[in-house]
């Protein structure tokens, strides 16, 4: 569950003595000297980045993938609760304090996230992948997309792929994975403050030791959120569409039709047509006031990706398949797992309440 975390120590009272001076070229000057802490002496193991702030020696940021530390670059792992507190002691080991000491101690940019087998390539699905709460969408390489906000954010992206490029003597073994038909999705979301934890209604976790107790809840957290992640595929007609969301499915046809994209880059092309699409589609809406307007709006948004999710091509991967394939990872999970509460988070996916 978590990856990549950002711990501040305010009053540290360990030592660096397992450190290794940090050899990046820094362009500018720092307030802070760099170190790093490996996972252990093999060469090209996983380190935690360590700063330690020049005026005051007792001000001390860990950070980077608890996971990695723990499990090794080239691991598909997800971080287990357990594991987790398995993790804890062993840095409080290597930093030489209390492992009470590093529970009470608050960090930043939480990063949770959960490996996802699916049934189709990653370069298949991934382009596919248009929105989360209408937050700003980018890519990288055509391979991971990006959705943006203020203190919070998704990331989505080709795991197999991933691990690849780190470790060539993973290679050979992951493109017989993906001959064989396993793809992996990585799917992890960036928590930056305390502001993020208390939109997400976990305002509640403030410490290591927080994380640690309420684990299950970032299982919760996730599995709800994934649930918003909109993809868009072609529509396919059923005789339960309601006529309004027969009329959807013509004007998306009609949609097709006369717009051109033209010089979209192929990648971009479904996020082009979505962005296109819906913002006719909520070109229609009314008000007799802005907060009418803007209510009016909200629930065409919500009925527009709506559409999408229930009434999918039979033809292609889609967003049920993806939940189908989301609910069996979290039963995996599960079973390594008692904080993944596999009947609570079957309805999280699925947009139960």
């Amino acid at each position: 569950m978590i990856d990549k975390i950002t711990i501040r120590f305010d009053k540290f009272s360990g030592s660096l003595e397992n450190c290794r001076p940090w050899k990046v070229l820094i362009k500018k000057e720092s307030d802070w000297d760099k170190y790093r802490l490996p996972r252990s002496s093999r060469k090209g193991d996983h380190s935690l980045f360590v700063g330690v702030h020049k005026e005051d020696k007792r001000k001390v940021i860990v950070s980077g993938s608890i996971r990695n530390w723990l499990y090794g670059k080239s691991t598909f792992r997800d971080l287990t609760a357990s594991d987790f507190e398995k993790a804890i002691f062993n840095l409080a080991e290597a930093l030489h304090i209390q492992p009470s000491e590093l529970g009470k101690t608050r960090f930043t940019q939480c990063e949770i996230g959960l490996n996802v087998k699916i049934k189709t390539s990653c370069k298949e699905i991934i382009p596919k992948i248009v929105d989360y709460h209408l937050y700003d969408r980018d890519n990288f390489l055509d391979e991971t997309i990006y959705f943006d906000a203020t203190c919070k954010h998704l990331k989505i992206y080709d795991k197999t792929t991933e691990v690849a490029k780190k470790d060539e003597g993973m290679r050979e073994t992951i493109g017989t994975m993906q001959a064989e038909g396993n793809h992996i999705l990585r799917i992890e979301f960036t928590l930056d403050n305390k502001k993020a934890f208390n939109q997400s209604h976990m305002g509640f976790i403030r410490t290591i030791g927080d994380l640690h107790i309420n684990y299950s809840n970032l299982y919760e957290f996730w599995a709800k959120n994934v649930n918003d992640i909109v993809i868009m595929n072609a529509l396919e007609e059923n005789d339960s569409m309601t006529p309004k969301e027969y009329l959807f499915l013509t004007s998306l046809i009609g949609f097709d039709q006369i717009e051109s994209f033209e010089g979209v880059e192929e990648f971009d092309l479904f996020a082009e047509k979505y962005e296109r699409f819906l913002n006719s589609y909520l070109s229609y809406c009314k008000g007799k006031n802005k907060g009418a307007l803007k209510t009016a709006r909200s629930k065409a948004y919500t009925e527009f990706i709506a559409t999408f999710d229930k009434f999918p091509s039979s033809k292609e991967y889609n967003k049920k398949v993806l939940r189908g394939d989301i609910i069996l990872a979290l039963l995996r999970q599960s079973l390594k797992d008692d904080s993944a509460y596999f009947p609570t988070l079957v309805k999280s996916v699925c947009g139960i309440k």
